[in-house]
């Protein structure tokens, strides 16, 4: 017996109604989860003077250290791998800190024109750009190998930056920082959904959001804080 098969035409195609459900695969999220990650900085102030004098930004390395002002920071996320309920992040924090040095004596009281409480100090500065590796795991139930990793936000959270005096001389000797850094991830999975679509406005207008959601670092507005999420081809984990 022999069959004849016709050509699909356009007349054979059957099109689904506007009003009917169809089925399409769409990203969903799998898991939420967020960690603090907290990193530590000491510097050895002699030995940073002393750096600073043989590279000739300094013209001492006698000069004392007087104040520590935080230019910029930043948190990139280099590495992202999603297992199972978990989510495994690599990245560094970098800080851009400006140390001012200073010898001990003062500028002469003849400059200073005001109320003889002030004081005058000719300060040198050095500009230290730090960056710190770190890495975290992240709980994430229901996270699955397979998914796609999508960080939400990698922020510092909180900071505190002291200079130390360890010999008691009123003198700083070392710079100590301390950097709370928050992570917020979660895992994507592609799933088949049933939609049912709207025959009287299938693709809506775009509606611009009128202002940005709360940021959960609010205490750090005042200096940049952003995300650069980066993957090396070939790079593995730390």
């Amino acid at each position: 017996m022999t069959v004849e098969y016709q050509p699909v035409t356009r007349q054979n195609l059957v099109r689904p109604s506007q009003t009917e459900p169809i089925c399409i695969a769409a990203p969903s999220v799998s898991g939420i989860g967020e960690t603090e990650v907290l990193e530590r900085i000491v510097i050895d102030l002699a030995a940073l003077a002393a750096a600073g004098a043989a590279a000739g930004i300094l013209t001492s390395a006698t000069l004392e250290p007087i104040e520590v002002v935080v230019l910029s920071k930043r948190v990139t996320i280099t590495e992202c791998e999603v297992f199972t309920n978990k989510i495994l992040v690599n990245g560094v924090l970098h800080k851009d800190l400006l140390f001012k040095f200073a010898s001990l004596t003062t500028v002469s009281e003849t400059a200073l024109l005001t109320g003889a409480d002030c004081t005058l100090t000719l300060a040198e500065t050095l500009d230290l750009v730090v960056d710190c590796p770190f890495g975290a795991c992240i709980p994430v139930p229901g996270a699955c190998p397979g998914d796609t990793c999508l960080i939400e936000n990698a922020c510092i959270e909180a900071e505190r930056e002291l200079l130390i005096d360890v010999d008691g001389d009123t003198m700083a000797d070392q710079f100590e920082e301390k950097v709370c850094i928050l992570i917020q991830a979660k895992s994507i999975r592609n799933r088949q959904v049933t939609i049912t679509p709207n025959a009287d406005n299938i693709c809506p207008g775009f509606t611009p959001i009128p202002e940005c959601p709360e940021s959960p670092c609010m205490t750090n507005t005042g200096l940049p804080s952003s995300v650069f999420i980066t993957r090396r081809p070939g790079s593995i984990m730390g």
